[in-house]
């Protein structure tokens, strides 16, 4: 069971520890984002970065958040009903451009006065997805479904006695689109904590523990920036 409170410029905190939320705090395990033994963060926190909220508590009883379809579709629905948003966004005000490789993938940044992310995947011999994402294109995002292989040894959530029980599986009629869509939820729930908001960002393929790395790696490159400018 899932409980989010709306707070007062308090940050994003999981209740009853009331324990802050950072980056440092976020772990990649079973192909999930966990935070403080609890599993399947991205898809809410990936919709409350696409729905403009910042400051909320979160209890969760249980050890995971709700699977639901895969997507992050009914967060962003309960999240836009139920809260306000001031549209003011951080801005990024370091160099012109930033570039960042880790293993295969990397991220580069370019400031430009407006917000877009590009996503590229690319899995050899299997099949390749784009998916694009400016402000106003979040109900598109969010209904992105999460995907594997029906081979992969994923968690129950996903594969249920032999059937699937949500996402899209490799096979006949897979979008993989759409599968580059979610990526950008799944990436949407670490910006969230990464205060730069006008700027074209460029994502080329990677999961959870690249896409971690890389946003730690930034993180510590644009305190730098700040500590450097004084």
């Amino acid at each position: 069971m899932l409980f989010i409170f709306p707070v007062e410029d308090e940050g994003i905190f999981i209740l009853p520890e009331k324990k802050i939320i950072t980056l440092n705090s976020i772990r990649v395990k079973n192909n999930m984002l966990e935070i403080n033994n609890i599993f399947l963060w991205e898809h809410l926190l990936g919709s409350l970065f696409l729905s403009g909220v910042r400051d909320v508590g979160i209890e969760v009883k249980g050890t995971g958040l709700p699977f639901l379809d895969g997507s992050g579709a009914l967060y962003h629905t309960l999240l836009m009903e139920n809260s306000e948003r001031d549209g003011n966004f951080p801005m990024y005000r370091g160099r012109k451009i930033l570039q960042i490789n880790h293993g295969a993938g990397g991220i580069s940044i370019i400031k430009t006065g407006s917000f877009r992310i590009n996503y590229f995947i690319y899995y050899p011999g299997a099949w390749r997805g784009y998916a694009g994402f400016v402000p106003g294109e979040e109900k598109k995002i969010v209904k992105a479904r999460t995907f594997g292989y029906f081979s992969w040894a994923l968690p129950s959530h996903i594969i249920k006695k032999g059937k699937v029980s949500g996402g899209l599986i490799y096979g006949e009629g897979f979008n993989s689109n759409e599968a580059a869509e979610h990526k950008i939820l799944d990436l949407s729930a670490l910006l969230l904590f990464l205060p730069l908001f006008n700027f074209n960002y460029t994502f080329i393929m990677g999961g959870h523990l690249l896409q971690l790395a890389t946003i730690k790696k930034l993180s510590t490159l644009l305190k730098k920036q700040r500590k450097d400018k004084g």
